[in-house]
């Protein structure tokens, strides 16, 4: 690093708001540090070093035992030591009396104008948090249609996908936060950490949680994203329909909210579980459903293409429950109460209207 990186660098892990919003993120903070990237672009590299200096550094605190502090800071006030001989300097300072404090300030102080050090504690690319992208390795999950699946991730939380759904995770979770990208369907069973929030991206959607079970919709095709919490608490922002704010709302268990993302409006109301749910256990259920609605139904669900000849007499509007049914059981219900007929071959489905 040059002469003024360091001093960037060193600026911003010993400046207070820096640190506050690293170890507990909120909005204020991240738009201000976000203004701050923004105006400052020439030093982003040390920005993305501060932020990543800092999550080592708590993880070390977190993590290390009395001998390996001890251990790590002789190594490196010996390094020291051998590049100010070099230099033909004194070296000899004790630093085992210091307070646990001061032996912090001292690793950060020597890794500023330590390459070795620096390379020690961070090596490789660093990730950076805002407004670039990560250098961590992303593991994705395709569904298509007629295919669910439940996925363990890396911290133990585990996500239920319906059909027509993509998720993006890491390999593993790293920075202040677990962050997924989703678009399709999914319901998570979050694994509880207070100190490491649990956020889900979704087509201009920010869910952020701790510990709760919830689903969310959000499918590119009808520009609603519903979210549904079933246990905990959830966060939920979003664009303002003015677009010079973020709306920003907590849901209760039984409540759900849909945000139309064309205009951006909401509304709340409360949901039945199973109804919502369902999906992950095999269970449709129908509430006055239409020939339409049932057919685009089904060719999701079963993974299926399905033409229709002829057009019926009267709307249709079934109802009714079926748990992990196999298709050709619903066109039999089908048959007898609406007369139709039907054949099935392979992926395609043929269904005939009677006159």
């Amino acid at each position: 690093m040059g002469k003024q990186q360091e001093n960037i660098f060193f600026e911003l892990i010993s400046n207070r708001d820096f640190v506050d919003w690293h170890d507990k993120p909120n909005e204020e903070r991240t738009v201000f540090w976000q203004k701050w990237i923004h105006n400052h672009p020439q030093h982003r590299k040390e920005f993305l070093k501060a932020q990543e200096f800092l999550t080592r550094l708590k993880f070390r605190e977190r993590h290390m035992t009395q001998d390996e502090s001890e251990t790590l800071l002789s190594n490196i006030l010996s390094e020291e030591n051998k590049q100010k001989e070099k230099k033909g300097e004194r070296g000899g300072l004790s630093f085992w009396g210091f307070k646990p404090w001061a032996r912090v300030a001292a690793i950060l102080v020597i890794s500023l104008f330590s390459g070795y050090v620096w390379d020690a504690l961070v090596p490789g690319p660093i990730p950076g948090d805002i407004g670039e992208p990560e250098a961590i390795e992303w593991i994705t999950s395709h569904n298509g249609k007629g295919r669910k699946s439940k996925i363990i991730l890396p911290d133990g939380t585990v996500a239920h996908l319906n059909y027509e759904t993509v998720l993006a995770f890491p390999k593993a979770f790293k920075g202040s936060r677990r962050e997924v990208k989703l678009t399709g369907e999914a319901f998570f069973e979050v694994m509880s950490d207070k100190s490491f929030p649990f956020v889900v991206m979704t087509e201009g959607v920010t869910l952020e949680v701790l510990g709760t079970s919830f689903n969310v919709r959000s499918r590119k095709f009808d520009m609603e994203t519903d979210v549904s919490l079933v246990s905990g608490k959830l966060k939920v922002h979003f664009p303002s329909p003015m677009g010079n704010h973020k709306n920003i709302h907590y849901l209760t268990p039984g409540k759900e909210i849909l945000v139309n993302r064309n205009s951006w409006e909401y509304e709340f109301k409360p949901f039945d579980v199973e109804k919502v749910a369902g999906w992950k256990e095999g269970v449709i259920l129908l509430e006055d459903a239409g020939m339409k609605e049932l057919i685009d139904l089904l060719e999701r669900w079963y993974g299926v293409d399905i033409q229709v000849f002829g057009t019926p007499k009267s709307p249709w509007k079934i109802n009714g429950r079926y748990q992990n049914e196999k298709l050709e059981d619903i066109l039999i219900g089908l048959q007898f109460v609406y007369g139709i007929d039907y054949q099935i071959n392979g992926k395609n489905v043929l269904i005939k209207i009677k006159d």
